[in-house]
Parts: C-alpha cells; sequence; structure tokens
C-alpha cells in the first residue's frame, strides 16, 4: 500500500467509524465534498495528492497523474443526488478518462465504492487490462457496512 492509498484509508476509516465521525459533524457535510477537498480535487490542489482528477465532479480540467472515482449509492451518505453514481456510470468514467481524454497522463486510479458489481467490472476487464499495460495502476476501496476492503485490479 503506498502513502497515498495509505491517505485514503485513513480517510475511510475515519467516516466509517461512527464515533469520530459524528465528533468531526462531518454527517451534515457533502461526503464528495469532503473527499474532494482531502485528497486535491479542488482548484488549489493542496493535499497529499496534489490536484487530482475527481469524479463524479462538475470540476473540468487538467489532466492529473491521480484520478478518483467515487460510486456510492447508500442511503446514509450525504451526497447530492447527481453524485450518487451507478458502478456502471463510474466505470464509463474510467474509460472515458483513461482511453480518452488523458490517455498517458494519469498513473495512478483510485476507486471509491459501496456497490462494487462484478457484471460490469468483466464487461471493462479488456480495457482496464489495456490501461493496466501502458503503467496505470489501480487501487480498490470496497465498503461494506463500517467495513473497507482494499485490493487492485
Amino acid at each position: 500500500m503506498n502513502d497515498y492509498v495509505a491517505t485514503v484509508d485513513e480517510f475511510l476509516n475515519r467516516i466509517l467509524n461512527p464515533n469520530e465521525y459524528d465528533r468531526l459533524d462531518n454527517r451534515h457535510r457533502d461526503l464528495i465534498e469532503q473527499m474532494r477537498n482531502e485528497f486535491g480535487g479542488t482548484r488549489d490542489g493542496n493535499s497529499a495528492f496534489g490536484r487530482v482528477n475527481f469524479y463524479p465532479s462538475d470540476a473540468t480540467g487538467h489532466c492529473c497523474k491521480t484520478a478518483f472515482f467515487v460510486s456510492l449509492k447508500g442511503k446514509r451518505w450525504n451526497i447530492r443526488p447527481k453524485d450518487k453514481i451507478h458502478f456502471d456510470e463510474l466505470y464509463d468514467y474510467i474509460i472515458q478518462h483513461c482511453q480518452g481524454s488523458c490517455v498517458g497522463q494519469t498513473y495512478q486510479v483510485i476507486i471509491i465504492t459501496d456497490n462494487w458489481d462484478d457484471d460490469i467490472a468483466n464487461k471493462w476487464k479488456q480495457n482496464i487490462e489495456v490501461i493496466k499495460s501502458s503503467g496505470v495502476q489501480f487501487h480498490v476501496f470496497v465498503i461494506t457496512g463500517t467495513n473497507r476492503c482494499y485490493g487492485s485490479l
């Protein structure tokens, strides 16, 4: 687990710990916005990651070395309805980003989801293999209940 992935893991640990999360009074803040601020998906990019691409987002900008793709559908998350994207939409964003607009410019993809779907992942497996062959690393966090599981593609 590299430093960036450890930072994501620590953040997820905080939001999945009800006592810590409540103490920080974060339940009333939009979770996607918290992630953008924490991980650098803002214009200033002040984080351990520097500037990153972040999906879903209204922001547009330059391609970055790190890209976050978040699909959280659970009712417990305080997220704007338009930011609650399905897993298939997440994969659409990944393919469009890594094989389209930012090909050869992103080297680390971080996926955070609470609705993993093997059928969709398998549908895009060949595309992911092509992307990985160009040096892109995939880090995946699957959230279930108050736990998260880390892996790579």
